[in-house]
């Protein structure tokens, strides 16, 4: 699936299709934690191994987060001083007291934040 996707030949990003947004620079994942507390890196390792236990994804570290790629973005995090901001896209509405935030991009797109402490 991951061989089909278009790569862009600055930055050897895939993308689903041709002019998807992006950036072209390349991020350690170290980077976005420098302000973090320590135990919120090993979240992201924890949030690395469930993803990538399904299967072969792709990992973009961004300047602001890391996002997580079969064809699309799926998923991601955001790291923050005492934890991390998970987020998740779906094609519906998913209301759960886990997610803090839900997002309506489309009519059918919707992404889905939750805070992960510990």
């Amino acid at each position: 699936m991951i061989d089909l996707l278009w790569q862009r030949s600055k930055c050897r990003s895939k993308f689903v299709t041709k002019n998807m947004w992006h950036s072209c620079c390349k991020y350690k994942p170290e980077k976005l934690f420098a302000k973090s507390e320590s135990h919120v890196f090993k979240l992201y390792k924890q949030f690395v191994t469930l993803i990538t236990e399904q299967g072969h994804k792709i990992i973009n570290t961004q300047i602001s987060r890391i996002a997580f790629q079969v064809q699309v973005r799926f998923a991601g995090c955001t790291p923050r001083k005492k934890y991390l901001i998970c987020h998740f896209w779906f094609k519906r509405r998913h209301d759960s007291q886990h997610f803090y935030k839900i997002k309506q991009y489309t009519q059918i797109d919707f992404g889905h934040f939750t805070k992960v402490f510990t």
